[in-house]
């Protein structure tokens, strides 16, 4: 995968994030334990569709180990309790491959 298509690919999945993570916060505020438990799946279907396979790409055509570090450190963010998901509006998978693209220039 170049680098041009991961760039691509992080901001898709930062629009999916935009939206996901907002969603799922809701989900696990709605006091429902079917809304909860779907808010639960769609945020580990986005990591495991979405955010590792990219990652994975993203240090197989890089050879880059530092920036996993702190997408691996946001997502445990995110995802460390009910209210922090909002924080995935952010664009970071972009942020990561635009500072990569300007680091070879």
């Amino acid at each position: 995968m170049s680098l041009e298509r991961l760039c691509k690919t992080a901001k898709r999945i930062d629009t999916v994030d935009a939206i996901t993570g907002p969603l799922s916060v809701a989900l696990y505020h709605s006091g429902s334990d079917v809304l909860y438990t779907a808010g639960v799946v769609i945020s580990a279907a986005e990591l495991l569709l979405l955010k590792v396979p990219w990652v994975l790409s993203y240090m197989a055509q890089t050879k880059d180990v530092v920036a996993p570090l702190f997408i691996i450190a946001k997502e445990v963010v995110a995802n460390s309790n009910r209210i922090s998901g909002i924080i995935d509006i952010i664009p970071f998978y972009t942020m990561v491959v635009n500072y990569k693209q300007q680091s070879r220039t």
